[in-house]
């Protein structure tokens, strides 16, 4: 028996990084986290989960490497969603799309994403999403590889299929959120951020 002990002592499985640069991307991914609390602000905001697919950058098995960011869920100036969705359309959003923008329009849609490498304390070596831009007149897109994701609390009521489609630690996330807790209690749901039909 040995009592050195390792900072991770997790399975020791390795992840494939995605590449550093510049890459065509197409967004896949579209998942409402719900409301958390900011405790740095005092405040619960809600959350958006985007993920894109570098259709031009296999993993070993073949398979696109993929990408994410969490946003807050908000098209206030400020807000980096809002910043990376002017970027990517390549264009302000205007007063009537402010009012409400319904973001399930970008699942499908190509643009440039920026991808840089963070070290975290522990050593391991992470893939963020730096920016989002729009793709230069002519450039030739992929077809789209991965099915599409997507998880909203809606007006429907709760999705159970594709809450159970996304990966564990996503509906993990999304079971932390006021929305699935108050969901569960059957009190009225008070956060649907998008909802409009303004296209993309």
């Amino acid at each position: 028996m040995s009592l050195t002990i390792k900072e991770n002592a997790g399975s020791g499985k390795k992840f494939e990084t995605a590449p550093a640069g510049n890459h065509v991307a197409i967004c896949y991914s579209l998942v409402e986290l719900g409301q958390h609390y900011d405790s740095e602000n005092d405040k619960w905001t809600s959350k958006v989960h985007i993920g894109w697919e570098l259709p031009n950058e296999p993993m070993a098995d073949g398979r696109p490497f993929v990408v994410s960011r969490r946003y807050t869920a908000s098209l206030h100036e400020k807000a980096s969603l809002r910043r990376d969705l002017e970027s990517w359309r390549g264009r302000p959003f205007t007063n009537e799309e402010l009012a409400g923008f319904d973001v399930k329009n970008i699942l499908g849609k190509p643009c440039m994403i920026n991808v840089v490498h963070n070290i975290a304390k522990n050593g391991n070596t992470y893939a963020n999403v730096r920016s989002v831009a729009a793709i230069p007149k002519g450039m030739t897109i992929p077809d789209q590889i991965n099915p599409n994701l997507t998880f909203e609390f809606g007006d429907q009521g709760f999705d159970e299929a594709a809450f159970n489609a996304l990966p564990q630690w996503m509906q993990s996330t999304i079971m932390e959120s006021r929305d699935y807790k108050v969901m569960m209690d059957s009190k009225p749901d008070s956060a649907v951020p998008f909802d409009d039909e303004i296209a993309f």
